[in-house]
């Protein structure tokens, strides 16, 4: 029986996105025939938040070190808004390394979702093609494009979703990161 220990780490869109997701990812793992016992162990959902903002605030490290998760999923880059390749990734290794540390053994980097409207656009773009180049690289880390669940549903601000929408991506993003929860290898790397 795999037991899930999932922290999820977010910006506004993780807010509403995490409790909706929880609820069909267990679904979603029962419709695959995976035994499981799935609890989430630590939710931060911060809007308007970036990566660099986690950074700077330094306390997440801790934060998931205390809870212990084997899964991290992270949910970031739609409120990026450097196009600096370099000072982008430095947050982006930065956060890879808190959960790393917290001894999880899977990471789980949900890309940013799309938006319809200017600057928000183009910026999601940018850092969408950005994770891609560099998160499907690394070994440890499962990168997931958010675009093609969020290709739609936008509200008026071009950014956040309709309610009905959030629940529509939700059970799509549960059937795509169900055979990924398949087998965690549980690589403690903390001394407790």
């Amino acid at each position: 029986m795999a037991d899930l220990r999932i922290a999820f780490i977010g910006d506004s869109q993780g807010e509403a996105l995490f409790p909706r997701l929880e609820k069909r990812l267990g679904q979603a793992l029962t419709l695959l025939g995976i035994p499981h016992k799935l609890s989430v162990v630590f939710s931060r959902a911060q809007r308007g938040w970036a990566e660099r903002n986690y950074q700077v605030d330094n306390t997440l490290p801790q934060q998931l070190a205390d809870a212990a998760p084997n899964v991290v999923v992270i949910e970031l880059g739609g409120n990026n808004s450097t196009k600096n390749t370099a000072t982008y990734l430095a947050s982006v290794r930065w956060m890879l390394d808190a959960a790393r540390a917290s001894g999880a053994g899977k990471i789980i980097w949900l890309g940013p979702a799309a938006a319809t409207k200017e600057p928000f656009k183009a910026n999601k773009e940018w850092t969408r093609n950005t994770q891609a180049a560099t998160l499907t690289a690394e070994d440890d880390v499962a990168w997931v494009d958010m675009f093609p669940f969020t290709a739609t549903g936008q509200g008026a601000d071009g950014v956040h979703f309709i309610t009905s929408h959030y629940d529509k991506w939700a059970t799509q993003l549960a059937k795509a990161l169900a055979p990924l929860l398949r087998e965690i290898p549980d690589s403690r790397r903390v001394a407790r």
